[in-house]
């Protein structure tokens, strides 16, 4: 968490699910169920969010690439998804937040785990990798080379986030 606190720029690869950033209640709700056997530790968790983005400094600027399966994904009812892509589009205005989709042809799904790279003002790099009940931090220089040339490549595959219908 200090990483994310402190970092000026993070750039987040996320292939499956989107974002803590860009997920709306239902979608966070329908994301953490499955690992939470409580109700009322799901929204201590979705208000600790919230928090956090509240909390970041003004000058943050985020990039995420979106997998093409994050932004097709049906992990809630139809009724709660009708949020999400409009919070992805709002993202861009309230957070600072360049949104792209890599498409699937770019990066077949399931060949790059998600990732994110911090960056702090004092030029820290670190690459984070968060799988199901843990989370691994490195700051180690030639780790972060390559995840970050695995990020520009997923790049400059990257097009526009637009929602459905809009030109």
């Amino acid at each position: 968490m200090a990483y994310e606190r402190h970092a000026l720029r993070t750039f987040d690869w996320a292939p499956w699910v989107v974002p803590d950033l860009l997920q709306p209640y239902e979608y966070a709700h329908a994301v953490l169920a499955p690992y939470v056997d409580r109700p009322d530790v799901i929204d201590e968790e979705i208000l600790a969010r919230q928090v956090r983005r509240i909390d970041r400094d003004h000058r943050h600027r985020h990039t995420v690439l979106l997998g093409e399966a994050a932004v097709a994904s049906k992990i809630a009812s139809p009724e709660n998804m009708g949020a999400q892509p409009h919070r992805i589009v709002d993202a861009t205005q309230l957070h600072r937040a360049d949104i792209r989709v890599v498409p699937e042809e770019a990066c077949p799904t399931g060949t790059i785990e998600p990732f994110m790279i911090h960056e702090t003002a004092d030029g820290i790099f670190a690459v984070i990798m968060r799988h199901y009940h843990t989370t691994i931090y490195s700051s180690d220089s030639e780790t972060v080379d390559r995840y970050w040339s695995t990020f520009e490549s997923l790049r400059q595959a990257a097009v526009g986030y637009a929602l459905a219908g809009s030109p």
